[in-house]
């Protein structure tokens, strides 16, 4: 093996000779930070198995550096969590064409088991793989120990195994016929590295109306809880003695309680008052409380509590604090294969963001464009359901979309037995509810396995009406429940479920045996449940992906005057220049259509494309 500091400029023409006559090369950086908006560019490793070049960057000046890297868009670069790396080669103007990411190719084969039987890192994949063990206690030494023996062959070490390990991986990949959504991924990664990058801007005096909503919803909640301890002789003897030190919430003027009578975040407290009660319940977690919700008022509120509670968390105050100092914008950290193929958000989970109701309204409002642009948005409409009837063929659902009718009201009328003209009237069991609303939860849920408990929660009635309404749900489509169930058939006697073609993701189920008779029935269950999840959700994610892949070539290509914003589920928010919005309208709904032909080949495609001065969702 040769492994060879680079730290002068003369140098480079070997780095160089190296790129030019190999089809594919391994490519890590070392960096001070983990955005390069505030940090540096330390090293960068280039090499394969038997030559590993680890370039001495503050040495050599990243301008010197910048031809070497030019030359990496006319070859294959192998790298394991490219999306990091890719960012600071864009932020000195680098662009990589071809990738091959074996994070994501170890992400892609092992979607759906559980950490014993994933091994994403690469350390991992290299000790799964090759039986080596990769020295990471060197990680990030290189800032004050610099470039010494260890340092070096830890940064060699990076690239080393990458051409081997994508060797091994697609075989895999070609044996699991993965190969197409394994190219998606590759793709796709580039685009997520930009939506990361430049990221959404967000208007601080709005975000007040969203944390001062919150802030209050969550205030009146405590106090309503607190008023059923305080007015219920049983359950005064649970009321805390001392005050709580440490504890501050808002009550519903912002001012801060001298004395918490109940801690209602603790789970503690909360399952000894529900015992109390006489209501027996594992945990205060909402997948336990649902099915006791009829039990007691206190209930219903704790469950509204935990989800305020968690919004609070996720978007108050503290939301602002993710605003980037130097950029002005949130820069949040996506993990692009979670077990159905979607993705997951952090930092902040900006896929966690309510789609309805005034919260919803006053989060989207905060979300704006750059100076002298607008928001183009795109959203197909009721994609996952459309993906639904492709496979079920249930003749109400394909008339419907083809006639380009409303799904929602046209099973509205038939499950609630009332006129197209009475759809927006309140629900009775739920005013606040139009019978569409309420219809919009039902089709969603009950086509992705939804219980009778959760249908309930959600829609705040009694676990027997839900049943009610789920039976009739079925019985006016009963080609969707049939589909359903065999979904959860293919999954329970295979042991893994598929996306739609041509990607045909994998998401395995770990707790599955050959032998079901071995498998405990709740397991069972769950994987019928996350069956029938995956193949409408999963395919969704597949046709996003091949959307916004459609959507970054075309910006790319033609140098269009738009970025990317943020990606929710099934639409694309852009931020675009109000000269090209009308143009950029038209494009962008008509890549959208495209990718989704992939998929639906049958049922008709639907995008609705919005221009607005902050994002909204249609």
């Amino acid at each position: 093996m040769e492994c060879q500091v680079t730290r002068m400029k003369e140098q480079l023409e070997e780095v160089n000779n190296f790129i030019r006559i190999n089809e594919f090369v391994g490519f890590d950086t070392e960096t001070s930070s983990m955005l390069p908006f505030d940090g540096k560019l330390l090293a960068v490793q280039i090499g394969d198995f038997n030559t590993q070049y680890v370039i001495d960057v503050q040495t050599i000046g990243i301008d010197n550096l910048l031809p070497t890297l030019n030359l990496l868009k006319d070859t294959i670069v192998i790298g394991h969590n490219l999306k990091f790396d890719l960012k600071w080669m864009h932020y000195h103007g680098i662009k990589v064409d071809k990738v091959f990411d074996t994070f994501l190719a170890e992400c892609l084969l092992t979607a759906g088991l559980d950490k014993e039987n994933r091994h994403l890192s690469l350390q991992a994949c290299v000790s799964n793989y090759f039986g080596v063990r990769l020295d990471k206690s060197i990680r990030s030494k290189i800032i004050y120990e610099g470039f010494s023996d260890r340092v070096i062959r830890y940064c060699a070490e990076d690239v080393k195994y990458l051409s081997l390990l994508r060797k091994r991986q697609l075989e895999k990949i070609e044996e699991w016929e993965l190969e197409k959504v394994m190219d998606l991924e590759n793709r796709f990664v580039k685009v997520l590295m930009l939506m990361e990058y430049y990221g959404p801007i967000i208007d601080t005096k709005k975000w007040t109306e969203v944390y001062t909503l919150v802030e209050k919803t969550l205030g009146k909640t405590v106090e309503q809880l607190n008023n059923i301890i305080l007015h219920n002789d049983k359950l005064k003897k649970y009321i805390n003695t001392e005050p709580q030190l440490g504890l501050e919430f808002p009550d519903f003027n912002n001012k801060v309680a001298d004395k918490v009578l109940i801690n209602w975040s603790s789970p503690i407290q909360k399952l000894k008052l529900l015992h109390g009660l006489d209501i027996n319940v594992k945990s205060t977690e909402a997948k336990d409380l649902i099915r006791k919700r009829d039990k007691h008022p206190i209930v219903p509120l704790l469950i509204k509590y935990s989800k305020w509670n968690k919004l609070s968390t996720s978007f108050g105050r503290n939301f602002l604090k993710f605003i980037h100092p130097v950029t002005g914008r949130i820069h949040p950290d996506y993990f692009q294969i979670i077990a159905s193929g979607r993705l997951s958000c952090s930092k902040p989970n900006l896929l966690n963001i309510p789609s309805h109701g005034d919260l919803a309204k006053k989060i989207q409002a905060s979300f704006i464009p750059k100076y002298g642009n607008k928001i183009v948005g795109g959203d197909y409409s009721n994609f996952e359901l459309r993906i639904i009837s492709e496979f079920a063929d249930e003749p109400l659902w394909t008339t419907t979309f083809a006639e380009d009718r409303d799904l929602h009201s046209e099973l509205c009328t038939r499950i609630f037995n009332i006129r197209e003209d009475q759809v927006n009237d309140p629900f009775p069991l739920k005013p606040d509810f139009t019978y569409r609303h309420v219809q919009k939860i039902i089709d969603f849920g009950l086509s992705y396995g939804m219980t009778e408990f959760k249908l309930g929660d959600l829609l705040d009635i009694p676990t027997r009406e839900a049943r009610k309404l789920i039976n009739s749900f079925f019985i006016t489509i009963p080609r969707v429940k049939k589909i359903l169930s065999i979904w959860a058939y293919a999954a329970t006697s295979r042991g893994y479920i598929r996306t739609a073609p041509p990607y045909r993701r994998i998401r395995w189920f770990p707790n599955w045996n050959e032998d079901l008779s071995k498998v405990e029935p709740y397991l069972i269950s769950a994987i019928e449940r996350e069956a029938k999840n995956t193949v409408p959700q999963g395919s969704n994610a597949d046709c996003i992906k091949e959307a916004l892949c459609l959507v970054q070539d075309e910006i790319d290509n033609n140098n269009y005057p738009v970025k990317i914003m943020l990606s929710i589920y099934d639409e694309i928010v852009t931020d675009c220049k109000k000269e090209f919005t009308e143009e950029w309208k038209v494009i962008l709904e008509t890549l959208m259509i495209k990718a989704a032909k992939e998929i639906l080949k049958i049922t008709p495609v639907k995008v609705n494309v919005t221009i607005s001065d902050h994002w909204i969702k249609d």
